[in-house]
């Protein structure tokens, strides 16, 4: 080969060389340094929306509170033909025996007098119910219809926290009663009874099928079953008997009064018309005689004696077993308006 081609080969080849290291440097210098943080990804965009208004819940009603004092009025009518009215208490409660007792006895009601025409069972139960109620008592109105007789009656209930259900009747004294009173219990010279002191406030004993049973609360302690009415309805039915002896042996009395007061009169009027003295035998038996009135007339007078004290005795009963209320038939059914 010849020498001149030879060196142009060699020197093309360091000319290749020296570019070659001429551009690694160059690209070495120009390099942009590799960042040392990680660059966070471009975020997406998101649409833009509205923001969302939320409406506020709609508020409920706030509850109106309930009223004190409500009326209830119930399908039946007073004497005057308007509706019974009940005039309740939310405040009320429910009373002890002792308070209820004190209620009744504080309460007039059973002073009004009775009439069909103008305030009957119906009107006293509403009166007594609507008093209790503004004394804050807790109080019910019952109807009681019977087996035996149409026409119903009307009373009161209460519950006690000591002895339950308490019935009770308030119903006044009629007129005739009244007027009886009036005439017959002033009287002094007379042996009367049925003037007893009784309040016509009333405990009430009820019991489907047995009769209906009413004792004056004034002699009634703390007995509220039908049971002591029982037991008191028997020494009140005992108690009459007494009275009905009583009176018969007042009649058989009367009738040796009567016998005696007219034989002294023809005794007195026989021997009146002697004279002053009188023969033996004449004063012998104006004297038999005279000794037989005087005999009757302290037999007389002891017997008055015992029938004083009897009397005296039975009036005093009288004031517990004469409070016993003649019944109003046998219980049907009964229904408690509150």
């Amino acid at each position: 080969m010849n020498k001149k081609v030879l060196a142009g080969i060699i020197l093309g080849i360091l000319v290749i060389f020296v570019i070659g290291c001429i551009e690694k440097e160059n690209t070495e210098v120009i390099e942009t340094p590799k960042p040392t943080a990680e660059l966070s990804p471009t975020p997406s965009l998101s649409p833009i929306l509205s923001p969302t208004i939320e409406s506020s819940p709609t508020p409920s009603p706030t509850p109106t509170p309930e009223p004190i004092i409500t009326y209830k009025e119930l399908p039946f009518t007073g004497a005057k033909g308007g509706q019974l009215v009940l005039i309740n208490n939310r405040n009320a409660t429910n009373p002890t025996f002792d308070e209820l007792r004190k209620f009744l006895v504080e309460d007039k009601t059973n002073e009004h007098t009775y009439s069909y025409g103008s305030f009957i069972c119906g009107d006293f139960a509403e009166v007594v119910h609507n008093n209790a109620e503004a004394k804050g008592i807790r109080a019910g109105l019952v109807t009681i219809t019977f087996s035996n007789d149409p026409i119903g009656h009307a009373i009161n209930v209460f519950t006690t926290k000591d002895r339950g259900l308490i019935y009770v009747d308030c119903t006044g004294e009629g007129y005739e009663s009244k007027l009886w009173k009036m005439w017959d219990c002033i009287r002094r010279d007379v042996y009367v009874f049925g003037c007893a002191d009784c309040s016509y406030d009333k405990l009430a004993y009820i019991s489907k099928g047995k009769e209906y049973g009413a004792i004056s609360t004034d002699v009634v302690q703390f007995n509220t079953d039908y049971d002591y009415y029982s037991i008191y309805k028997y020494n009140a039915e005992d108690f009459s008997m007494e009275v009905e002896t009583f009176f018969n042996e007042l009649e058989e009395y009367n009738e040796a009064m009567r016998e005696y007061n007219e034989d002294v009169i023809n005794f007195n009027t026989y021997w009146s018309s002697y004279p002053y003295y009188l023969p033996e035998d004449l004063y012998n038996e104006y004297s038999r005689q005279k000794d037989e009135l005087d005999a009757r007339g302290r037999d007389l007078s002891s017997r008055k004696a015992g029938i004083d004290c009897d009397y005296k005795n039975l009036k005093m009963r009288e004031e517990t077993y004469g409070c016993a209320w003649e019944s109003l038939g046998i219980v049907e059914d009964i229904e408690i308006y509150w």
